[in-house]
């Protein structure tokens, strides 16, 4: 349960800043498919 519980705040720690290297990635391939 001690494991599990520090993957989940290792997933928490880590979940905006691959959302935040994702996003960019995002917005331009929807940018490309828009265009």
């Amino acid at each position: 349960m001690i494991e599990s519980m520090a993957a989940r705040g290792n997933l928490l720690t880590y979940w905006p800043l691959a959302l935040f290297f994702a996003l960019p990635q995002v917005v331009v391939l929807l940018w490309i498919w828009l265009r």
